[in-house]
């Protein structure tokens, strides 16, 4: 088994290893060994061990004053003040193309005003309508009470006179008939009774009797036609009259139905139209402010004095820089303005050393381009899950975006946003303790040893071991100090 490979089983078995090697460590090893076993061999000694993670990251600003696009409105940039100028609050940062946006404000002007006009129009016709039904209502109940009146005239007067009429002309015909009845027997008997001289007054007598015989008949066709009219009268004549003059009732009282529901329609639809441009013109009022607003927007001002950083430092995912032409959408960061006055690093921190940190964990940052600056920090972030290091490529190594915090006594007026600096997180400082290099430890069946000399005998020991850097593990059973070790498995 070589030692490549039993460092990589110690790192699996959950070593915890740090950026920062003990040199001091190491030159004590290299001066504990005899000039014919170089490197060889090592001396247990009590030591010091850093155990952390260091990884690259990059500057930002605590707080960030971003420039975004708010309005609700498709545009283009027309102009874009240059990345890094330096600017003064209420400077014009970026221009959006707004003349479409001017054109929408004019036509919206243009039929917020005609809908005006047609809605007082609409008002007026309201009251002729209005006015129009209530004549139209007034016919109506005229005729109704024109029709009730005619049928109580007929019920109480009219019909009343026809009856006793008819009910005379009957009387009337009966007495007639009588007395042309009572004058024939007048003069029957009459003619019975008398002795005439001559024949021509008996011829007389019996013309009269002929004559007083056909009004007889007369009388009686008469008095036969006068029943016959009086049983019309009463079967049909009097009670078609009143049906009639009830039909007409009921027809001028459903008239007024009409005429009623006709009025509500007609009312109802002027209101409705009436409604429908108030709807218009609050719609087209609400469209017309919104736009107005868009208008207001179409220039980003700068919010305080600093310097213009590109798109959202923020978003490390996003390197979009806002140029002439571009499509912009509402809520998209364009431009960012940070505070110098609060620091903190963004780093990515491997899913593989996200056991050995923690939140409030030590960090020292160095700068890369700036020598001997080297400042203090604190853990302040970790997000809570992993993200793939490229977001397009799924088997990219798993990552936790992690957040460095710089206090203000800390703070460096040469470390500015963008820079590019080393982050060394340390998590764990062990005291005093039992060491030795990693390459001396070895695997066989799940258990770690190491190779022990003594009078250049090698023995196998067995250890248990606990925290290590990146060169050292420390040792917690098995070995004493002064022990030496090997660091080589040597050949049977």
């Amino acid at each position: 088994m070589n030692r490549k490979t039993t460092a990589l089983i110690i790192l699996a078995a959950g070593l915890l290893i740090s950026v920062s090697g003990c040199e001091d460590a190491k030159k004590q090893s290299s001066s504990s060994k005899d000039s014919s076993h170089l490197d060889r061999y090592f001396t247990v000694e009590p030591r010091d061990i850093v155990i952390g993670v260091e990884e690259s990251g990059t500057v930002n600003s605590l707080k960030n004053h971003k420039i975004r696009y708010e309005a609700s409105y498709r545009t283009q940039i027309s102009w874009v003040i240059d990345e890094n100028s330096e600017v003064e609050e209420g400077e014009v940062l970026v221009k959006f193309d707004d003349e479409e946006l001017v054109s929408q404000v004019d036509e919206y002007e243009n039929q917020l005003e005609n809908s005006r006009k047609e809605l007082s129009i609409a008002k007026e016709e309201l009251e002729i309508q209005k006015s129009e039904n209530e004549a139209n209502l007034r016919q109506a109940r005229d005729r109704v009470t024109d029709a009730e009146e005619e049928l109580s005239k007929f019920l109480r007067l009219e019909g009343p006179k026809l009856r006793d009429e008819q009910t005379v002309e009957v009387e009337n015909a009966r007495e007639a008939l009588d007395e042309a009845e009572q004058a024939y027997e007048e003069a029957y008997e009459e003619h019975q009774s008398t002795v005439y001289d001559n024949q021509e007054e008996k011829n007389e007598a019996e013309d009269h009797l002929e004559t007083l015989k056909g009004r007889i008949e007369r009388e009686e066709i008469n008095y036969e036609n006068v029943l016959i009219d009086d049983k019309i009268f009463k079967r049909y004549t009097y009670r078609n009259r009143i049906t009639t003059l009830e039909n007409n009732l009921e027809q001028s009282r459903l008239d007024l139905k009409k005429t009623q529901v006709r009025a509500d329609s007609s009312l109802i639809q002027k209101q409705n139209q009436i409604q429908r441009h108030k709807n218009d013109i609050q719609r087209l009022e609400k469209e017309l402010k919104r736009h107005r607003e868009y208008l207001s927007m179409m220039e980003l001002t700068s919010p305080v004095d600093g310097v213009v950083l590109y798109g959202d430092t923020d978003d490390r995912w996003r390197d979009e820089e806002p140029t002439e032409g571009m499509d912009v959408r509402r809520g998209e960061v364009l431009l960012t303005i940070p505070d110098l006055s609060q620091l903190m690093i963004d780093m990515d921190l491997p899913e593989i050393y996200r056991s050995r940190v923690n939140m409030g964990d030590e960090a020292v940052i160095t700068v890369e381009s700036i020598q001997g600056l080297s400042v203090k920090g604190e853990v302040s972030d970790i997000s809570p899950l992993p993200v793939n290091q490229l977001r397009w490529d799924p088997a990219s190594p798993k990552i936790y975006e992690t957040r460095i915090t710089v206090p203000e006594e800390e703070k460096n007026e040469r470390m500015v946003t963008g820079m590019n600096v080393q982050a060394k997180i340390i998590s764990q400082r062990l005291k005093d303790v039992l060491a030795v290099p990693i390459e001396a430890v070895f695997e066989k069946d799940g258990r770690l040893f190491v190779y022990r000399t003594e009078n250049g005998s090698p023995e196998v020991v067995y250890v248990e071991i606990g925290p290590a850097d990146d060169d050292f593990v420390s040792i917690e059973k098995g070995l004493d100090a002064g022990d030496k070790v090997c660091l080589f498995e040597p050949v049977e």
